[in-house]
């Protein structure tokens, strides 16, 4: 079983250090720590699809350890403090993941579900309320026993394990919104480092103002926080694109070539000469004191490939495809990515349910195929989906590997049925934290041989049969 103790570190009671402002909250000097537990696997899951499927030229036992067990991992857990030190220090089917993570991403949950239940749609128009399980009400009881205070000590504990997973390559990213993104912001600069932060990303996540009732004195909420932290200075980071709104396609790409490719035109001079640059091209020459930015060789391949214009005056322009530009660079204003509604294919009806495309765009920037990815409050499970179904820019498959985390089992039973529906590589559902008792049983079964015959008549009256080699 997990072992939780907390330790008071007296030794650093509200000292400032110079340039390194610290938060202070009730019970700061109190840290919780957990003792690592071996994982239990509950479950191998291959999906039934995979072998139709192509997830790309990975290399050999890229999804799978050294003892053949995957190292995509759906943890079930009783505390996610727990879990994590458990990684950090790896156990007989597991090495160590300290250094490894290369991307972590969290949705930490606030205070805004003090019932924990969650309504989940079975088929259309029929539903049904999930109540919340005695380790979740535990769980949350304890997160908010002081209020914020306790909340700050719970993700100080937890974001100092992260940090110590996370490779020096990797970026962190912290989901928050208006209830605690400003504390989050400081307890983030003092365990990463000030000078790590990246950005902070504004998603709106809606348009609607349905918490502002008519006459109310205070703006609509309709934006989320992501707090983004490098390990180091050398992080991972891919540049992101968004496409052309229509209006600026018209009015920069409105002419279109005789396949019907969109293009703009650019000039073809310069303001200084460069080689083979002063001939004339069909008779015209550029401008008193500008030169063709091109030699007569380059002049020549693109008249071959028809990407020379001609205006009114026969002088030559270059043809810029739409098709070929990369898009517009997507800003720290994040307002193209739109939340899972009522109607959206892939909601589940999970109320802190974040959209596809937003984890996608953060697993894009932040990591390569192959990469490690780590969710510590998974809900839902979308990382674990996003890590899974990833598309290079050719759109051929690129998944990542991922180690997604959870105190729910509801949670854990909606990320598993998410998963065999994205035909995921092999993963292993696992318990981490809880009483083992496998190894109890076979530990019975094998001093009393009434024991066997007493399990194996129980199986039988459920319907099923015994099976050798499995727990």
């Amino acid at each position: 079983m997990a072992v939780s103790k907390l330790t008071a570190t007296q030794s650093e009671a509200y000292t400032p250090t110079p340039r390194r402002p610290q938060l202070i909250w009730q019970g700061r000097e109190r840290r919780r720590v957990a003792d690592p537990v071996p994982a239990q696997t509950l479950e191998i899951v291959r999906p039934v699809h995979l072998a139709k499927v192509s997830h790309g030229t990975a290399a050999p036992g890229l999804w799978q350890g050294e003892e053949g067990a995957p190292q995509n991992r759906l943890i079930w857990t009783n505390d996610n403090l727990v879990a994590l030190t458990s990684l950090l220090c790896g156990d007989d089917q597991h090495a160590p993941l300290e250094g490894k993570v290369d991307l972590i991403y969290i949705d930490p949950p606030f205070a805004v579900q003090n019932n924990f239940s969650i309504n989940v749609e079975i088929e259309d128009g029929v539903s049904d309320e999930k109540l919340p399980t005695l380790i979740e009400q535990l769980a949350y009881e304890d997160t908010w026993k002081d209020g914020l205070d306790s909340y700050l000590s719970m993700m100080r504990d937890r974001l100092e394990q992260l940090k110590r997973l996370l490779a020096p390559t990797g970026s962190i990213y912290v989901h928050c919104d208006w209830h605690a993104g400003h504390y989050l912001k400081v307890l983030l600069d003092e365990v990463f480092g000030y000078e790590n932060f990246r950005n902070e990303v504004v998603w709106k996540r809606t348009s609607a103002h349905s918490d502002v009732k008519q006459g109310a004195k205070q703006f609509g909420r309709s934006h989320d926080i992501l707090l983004w932290y490098s390990s180091s200075e050398s992080y991972t980071f891919h540049s992101p694109f968004a496409d052309y709104s229509s209006d600026y396609q018209d009015k920069h790409y409105g002419q279109v070539d005789s396949d019907g490719r969109r293009f703009k035109t650019t000039d073809l001079t310069a303001a200084r000469p460069g080689g083979d640059t002063s001939y004339p091209w069909k008779g015209v020459t550029p401008p008193t004191g500008r030169y063709w930015a091109y030699s007569r060789a380059n002049m020549e391949e693109f008249e071959r490939q028809g990407r020379l214009y001609y205006t009114s005056t026969n002088f030559p322009r270059l043809k810029q495809y739409l098709d070929e530009m990369p898009g517009v660079p997507v800003p720290d204003l994040w307002d193209d990515i739109f939340p899972v509604n009522s109607q959206a294919l892939e909601r589940i009806s999970f109320p802190t349910q974040k959209p596809l495309a937003l984890l996608q765009r953060v697993i894009a920037v932040s990591s390569n195929p192959g990469d490690l990815v780590l969710d510590a409050f998974i809900g839902s499970g979308t990382t674990a989906v996003a890590a899974e179904t990833m598309q290079d820019e050719n759109g051929k498959p690129a998944p990542r590997r991922w180690v997604a985390i959870d105190c729910g089992k509801f949670a854990i039973h909606i990320a598993r049925k998410r998963m065999i529906e994205a035909q995921a590589h092999p993963f292993a559902v696992e318990s981490i934290g809880f009483y083992s008792r496998a190894d109890t049983w076979q530990s019975v079964l094998a001093k009393r041989p009434s024991a066997r015959i007493y399990r194996d008549a129980l199986v039988e009256i459920y319907g099923g049969q015994p099976i050798e080699g499995f727990t």
